[in-house]
């Protein structure tokens, strides 16, 4: 699962540009595919997909891979093989972020489709979206029930 970030309205960005305080941010490590929730540490670099939602505007806003030798782009392959996905990532059509009005609006994710990651430091990654949780006391942001799949270099 991609819990959506707990929103605070009254979060501020400390200066960065990146981190936004107290904002709370959802990560998942694409090396071994751990979440972390309610964090408060904004990865910029390295094997990260981060979803945070700070009202005084930030570069990582929405679902941002923090790898920016990385590439990742939506998919309607519910089994792709590890080329499949590897080639759909490459494509890199997708924005990075993802912006919140594009997670609002439902335009890019929901169920039924995925993304394709593959991340500079080897692993392609498959997450296919099954349900799609809408929250409107946490500002309209979106839970993602997710499988993934996860192919490493040899």
């Amino acid at each position: 699962m991609l819990p959506a970030p707990k929103f605070t309205a009254t979060a501020k960005d400390v200066g960065s540009g990146t981190l936004c305080s107290p904002s709370d941010v959802t990560t998942l490590d694409l090396g071994d595919l751990s979440v972390s929730l309610n964090d408060t540490y904004l990865p910029t670099s390295g094997q990260w997909l981060t979803y945070t939602d700070c009202p005084d505007p930030i570069k990582g806003n929405g679902i941002h891979l923090a790898d920016e030798s990385g590439t990742f782009n939506v998919t309607t392959e519910q089994r792709p093989t590890p080329t499949q996905c590897r080639d759909t990532a490459r494509k890199a059509t997708l924005a990075n972020p993802i912006p919140l009005s594009r997670i609002r609006d439902d335009s890019v994710l929901k169920a039924g489709t995925g993304l394709c990651i593959e991340s500079s430091e080897g692993p392609v990654i498959h997450l296919w979206i099954t349900k799609v949780g809408k929250d409107p006391s946490n500002d309209n942001l979106r839970t993602y029930v997710v499988t993934a799949t996860q192919w490493k270099p040899e």
